[in-house]
């Protein structure tokens, strides 16, 4: 019984480490497809699809896109999932200041305050390239949207957006002085995921499955759900940290 249940142990992990490595692999390749020799100083137009959710203090606002870390102002805001236009002048990053042109890779590399214009705003809009994760992506993206809305057509602000940041980390049309108020009154972690929802949602997926399947199943569906509901929150850093500890 244990070498039949290491067996399915160590396929569900060969399954994860492929899963997560062609993911990383499309990223990688995604972002760098025509940014791969930047240099600071250097003049750049990118049209992507904002990947994570940004991360918002009183007066910018920071995420990152094709690799390359951009800081603008709080507002407008701008969410996880909008399709923009930026056009900047490319700086050395603060932290790569030991590496040598020749070493520099996108991550070293920031726009600040570049003009950025909003194409599309939380929609559904598929770019030639946009594949395998991309396009799940983008159908997680569509649920998180319609959770919001089902938020805002029945809750009046400041709590459709409380509820919003609390369920997926959705900020953008949170109102200015109720997010300061968050900021000043050091709540603002309430409309952050973290560990918690991660723990909801696994928890609340394995103790519901098992009424009606075994409980090791029952964990492979939860392992799933975690990261399906990880993607659709953004994939930010502290996302990506407890959807692993989950």
């Amino acid at each position: 019984l244990l070498n039949a249940f290491m067996r399915q142990l160590l396929y569900l992990l060969i399954f994860f480490v492929i899963f997560l490595g062609r993911v990383g692999i499309e990223k990688v390749l995604y972002f760098s497809r025509s940014y791969s020799s930047l240099v600071p100083g250097e003049k750049i137009r990118i049209t992507e699809r904002i990947p994570e959710t940004p991360r918002q203090t009183q007066s910018t606002q920071r995420f990152t896109i094709s690799g390359i870390e951009v800081v603008t102002a709080r507002y407008p805001t701008y969410s996880y999932g909008d399709v923009i236009q930026i056009e900047g002048e490319l700086r050395r990053n603060a932290s790569s200041s030991t590496r040598s042109l020749l070493q520099m890779r996108n991550t070293d590399l920031v726009l600040i305050y570049p003009d950025i214009s909003l194409l599309y705003e939380n929609e559904l809009v598929s770019f030639p390239q946009e594949k395998g994760f991309f396009r799940l992506q983008r159908l997680l993206i569509n649920s998180r949207n319609r959770v919001v809305g089902l938020f805002r057509r029945h809750l009046g602000e400041p709590h459709a957006s409380l509820l919003a940041g609390i369920v997926v980390g959705e900020r953008a049309q949170m109102p200015a002085s109720f997010h300061e108020a968050l900021i000043n009154t050091g709540t603002v972690h309430v409309i952050a995921v973290s560990g918690m929802n991660i723990t909801i949602v696994g928890g609340v997926l394995l103790q519901g499955l098992v009424h009606f399947v075994s409980r090791r199943k029952a964990g492979v569906v939860a392992i799933i759900g975690i990261w399906m509901y990880a993607m659709m929150a953004g994939l930010s850093a502290p996302v990506v940290r407890a959807a692993i500890m989950g």
